[in-house]
């Protein structure tokens, strides 16, 4: 499995964001993008996501560049953004259970609920929930789809510590599985023991 983007390019409101942005990945890789707000981490993520189509570059994963089939890549795809795309009204469980339906995975939820100690929640609607847990609650799900890639957005924005080493733990695991991962933080990453990041710094 390769995972593979070259030379986008793309703008906004006519001023250049990033040109020939460029990098190719194997299974089992883990690459971390860092940079200033506004330097376009976020709408790469986007882009690698499928979620907008760059000015001009190329997107290929495994045998066909993704235009060709968006509907195949996203089955291989999570992707994480700022916003936890939880449904507030609600409860934990309820967004799981409907989450899990969806990607015909209801034999993960007790594995995830467990992982993420997420019991003392789940009867709580996710608008009463701080931000951290709801970030928790988004993170979970990363472990209910099956797939190949996994995008994230800032993806430790409002944890404890003990939540991020649980993450990235979860994202160490995944790389070991053949997994891809390609991440934006601001904040510093402490890798469990044996794992390698590759870091892109990015200045847009």
């Amino acid at each position: 499995m390769l995972f593979s983007f070259q030379n986008i390019t793309h703008d906004f409101n006519g001023k250049k964001l990033f040109t020939d942005i460029g990098f190719t990945m194997n299974e089992g890789s883990l690459l971390a993008l860092r940079g200033a707000n506004g330097s376009g981490k976020t709408t790469l993520l986007k882009i690698l996501a499928g979620l907008i189509r760059p000015r001009y570059g190329f997107i290929f994963f495994d045998d066909f560049e993704i235009s060709e089939d968006i509907s195949r890549y996203h089955s291989q795809l999570n992707f994480l953004g700022h916003k936890n795309a939880l449904d507030k009204d609600f409860t934990v469980l309820e967004n799981l259970k409907f989450f899990a339906a969806l990607v015909n995975r209801r034999e993960t939820l007790d594995a995830v609920i467990k992982y993420f100690a997420l019991e003392p929640m789940l009867g709580t609607k996710v608008k009463e929930l701080s931000a951290g847990w709801q970030r928790r609650i988004a993170l979970a799900r990363l472990m209910i789809k099956k797939s190949k890639i996994w995008l994230l957005d800032e993806p430790f924005t409002n944890l404890d510590e003990d939540i991020i080493d649980i993450t990235l733990k979860m994202i160490a695991t995944f790389c070991d599985q053949d997994g891809i991962v390609i991440l934006s933080s601001h904040q510093a990453i402490k890798l469990p023991f044996g794992m390698k990041m590759e870091l892109a710094d990015f200045k847009g």
